[in-house]
């Protein structure tokens, strides 16, 4: 899967079907991230909520991480030098990626391009780096739902991706029984007629088994 093809034209054809929304439902839980927080970006693409939360938290230090060498590229070009400074990215799949430690993950519309064990091993993958108790991960996504409307241009998009950028999957998953698995848990979410947002926060007693375990 590679998205630098439909690089140039990507936030175009993201605005063409759905205007800001996506971007909208993206920063929503935002305010709840500490002002000079560590934050892991997966998949953020151009980099339009990246430039945002640089702006609403100037002190944040932040890992990047997208596959799209040309998307990586766009997303430092929204950003001044100073706001550069404040970020490490990196243009390679998530697990070729060495991660440390972070108070925040942030995934945005990522998981919809993968299947149920890929979207299980890329959470296991991350979430060691969150750090314990106070940690936060925020996902924002499409939702299944009945739509007649909403499922046909689901495939329509499912069918384009796969022909430009080689998107293997076909259908969403349903991430929450996935991050419940992982001992991760809502503290807030909110839905709309197309999205979920959740703000998630791992399970203490979940950090006491591990605890207990690794003795």
């Amino acid at each position: 899967m590679q998205f630098n093809r439909i690089a140039p034209y990507y936030d175009a054809l993201k605005y063409l079907v759905f205007g800001n929304r996506l971007h909208y439902e993206s920063i929503r839980w935002f305010k709840y991230i500490s002002p000079n927080a560590q934050v892991l970006m997966v998949g953020g693409g151009s980099g339009k909520t990246l430039a945002h939360l640089l702006t609403t938290h100037p002190a944040c230090h932040i890992h990047y991480v997208d596959a799209s060498v040309k998307m990586v590229s766009r997303a430092k070009k929204r950003l001044t030098p100073q706001q550069q400074k404040q970020v490490h990215f990196v243009a390679m799949p998530l697990q070729q990626v060495s991660l440390t430690t972070y108070d925040v993950i942030i995934t945005s519309y990522l998981f919809d391009l993968f299947d149920s064990s890929e979207i299980n091993a890329m959470i296991g993958y991350m979430l060691p780096a969150l750090k314990p108790g106070t940690g936060r991960w925020i996902d924002t996504d499409f939702r299944l739902t009945t739509s007649w409307y909403f499922n046909l241009l689901l495939k329509t998009m499912y069918w384009f991706f796969k022909k430009t950028a080689g998107v293997k999957t076909g259908k969403l998953v349903d991430t929450q029984p996935i991050f419940n698995q992982f001992g991760l848990h809502t503290t807030k979410h909110t839905k709309g007629a197309f999205f979920n947002s959740w703000l998630l926060e791992r399970q203490q007693v979940h950090l006491i088994s591990e605890a207990f375990l690794s003795r």
